[in-house]
Parts: C-alpha cells; structure tokens; sequence
C-alpha cells in the first residue's frame, strides 16, 4: 500500500512539473521596466508651481541634485527639450527636478516609460511620492 501511495504521489509530481501549458501560465511579452519609486516631504521652491501641482502626489523626476544652482541649470537644458520643469526641495535637502506631477499614478508611470523611450539619455528618470505630512 506504501508503494501504491508513492507512486501515485510521484506520478503526481512529475505530471504536475511537466505542464507548461502557455494558456495556463500567459507569459508578459512586454514586461514593464522597473521605475525607481521614493515617497518622500518636499516643498516647491516656487509659489506658481506649489499652486498649480500642490494637489498632485505623483511626480516624474529626470534630475536630483545637493547644488540648486546644479538644479536650476539642468533645469534650463530640459525647457531646451521642451519640458516644463519644476524644483523641489526634498527633505534629504536635495533639489529634484519634476518634469510632470499627477493624480494618478498610472499616468505618471507611463510618462516615465514615456520619457524613457523618447529620451533614451534620460532613462534613469523616476518616480516621487509626496509624503503626506
């Protein structure tokens, strides 16, 4: 009887190893590239940009920065590419610089692989979640 039970067992196994059925295990073809995510407190270091974005919790992140004259200078090559860059002073004491903010972060993930494919030298851009006070 020990036998039987193992045997059975065994033929188990091994079927259940052995179905790799692709219906039964879809596999991704496009799988999504990680996006480094940081929730973190920060402020806008302009009054316009805290008014416009401050109800937004998700932000896209092409630069950071200790030096805010490094800052705003990497600022200025991004509105040379035609983005709209905000900075924000993080509470690491960095300044980040936020190409996009939104509600949603579906959205703000798909704007990064956005920027990623159309920018291919700003592929290290990333995801900032305002940290609720």
């Amino acid at each position: 009887m020990k036998k039987t039970t193992l045997f059975i067992m065994l033929a188990l196994v091994i079927g259940a190893s052995s179905c790799k059925s692709k219906r039964m295990f879809p596999v991704n073809e496009r799988a999504e590239p990680d996006i480094p995510v940081r929730e973190e407190r920060f402020s806008f270091t302009q009054e316009t940009d805290r008014i416009s974005q401050q109800n937004n919790t998700f932000f896209v992140v092409m630069g950071s920065f200790q030096n805010r004259d490094n800052a705003e200078g990497f600022s200025e090559t991004l509105r040379g590419l035609g983005f709209t860059p905000t900075i924000l002073l993080s509470e690491t004491g960095f300044h980040r610089v936020s190409v996009n903010s939104f509600l949603s972060e579906d959205n703000a993930r798909s704007r990064v692989l956005q920027i990623r494919e159309e920018f291919p030298d700003y592929a290290d851009t990333w995801l900032l979640i305002k940290k609720d006070d």
